[in-house]
């Protein structure tokens, strides 16, 4: 049997529960999970995603990491951006995995994120994506599908990426290319710029080229890609928007990570014959 303890006050954590709720209201005759509000009790923890941004307190519970890790021993944990503490959970006998560094969880969270950037974008200017000109920094999983969705709406759309293969691939679906070393002979001419690079690469040079009336939608893992000190110099109208997926649509990023888990919880127990006793 799998006893399952869930924490994360976030939407996406909420319906996550819910899932698994309403799963085991409709299964009773053949139980396959259980949830329980008792740490102790549980074989399986479900954390929230990112399960933590101060890396002291568990995000939205004020509870402290490491001694939580130590009161895992024996447990599965399943959550996001739990590689910082690897040693920790491997001290504690503790099986963690990072569901941000599965794939398909990466890929499909990509979708409501582009979905959200876009929202974003519309709710900070005062014009219509249509022939607008907008540039996409990174040309990874969430920049492919922005890029997409906004050719969708008729915006103009400049690609970066450092990748020769990945510039090619941005020519091939007809987008406007553009090398991160040639990025000051476009950025005078765009409207909207969404960033999906980690790393801090809108710096004072290229900010002070922007038109007074750019909009940058950063999504980059914080601190971000823009030099925020820098973008109020030259009043910037700069955004970052972390965790859109649980923002925008909670719902269907629970879905999305329900079909993860279920599928984590029966490779590694089987789910009828689970190692986890119970």
């Amino acid at each position: 049997m799998v006893k399952l303890y869930f924490l994360g006050l976030d939407k996406r954590s909420i319906y996550l529960k819910e899932l698994y709720e309403e799963e085991i209201e409709k299964k009773k005759d053949k139980e396959e999970y259980i949830i329980t509000d008792v740490l102790e009790e549980a074989n399986v923890v479900i954390l929230p995603i990112p399960f933590t941004k101060d890396r002291v307190h568990i995000l939205g519970e004020g509870i402290e990491i490491l001694p939580f890790i130590k009161k895992c021993t024996g447990k599965l944990v399943i959550g996001g951006a739990l590689s910082a503490f690897t040693d920790e959970f491997k001290a504690s006998n503790v099986e963690c995995i990072d569901l941000m560094e599965q794939d398909s969880i990466a890929l499909l969270n990509a979708i409501p994120t582009a979905e959200g950037a876009i929202a974003k974008a519309m709710e900070y200017t005062d014009i219509v994506l249509h022939k607008s000109n907008v540039l996409v920094l990174g040309f990874g999983r969430v920049g492919k599908i922005l890029a997409h969705k906004l050719k969708g709406l008729d915006a103009n759309v400049f690609c970066e990426a450092r990748k020769k293969k990945d510039l090619a691939h941005a020519n091939a679906l007809g987008y406007n290319v553009v090398k991160l070393e040639e990025l000051d002979n476009v950025l005078g001419n765009i409207d909207i710029i969404f960033s999906t690079i980690p790393k801090e690469i809108l710096k004072e040079d290229y900010l002070k080229l922007l038109k007074k009336d750019a909009v940058i939608i950063d999504l980059a893992s914080s601190p971000g890609s823009v030099d925020y000190m820098a973008a109020r110099k030259y009043n910037i109208d700069a955004h970052l928007e972390l965790g859109l997926p649980s923002k925008v649509a909670p719902k269907s990023a629970a879905i999305y990570l329900k079909e993860e888990i279920d599928s984590i919880l029966e490779h590694r127990f089987n789910n009828t014959n689970s190692e986890l006793g119970g």
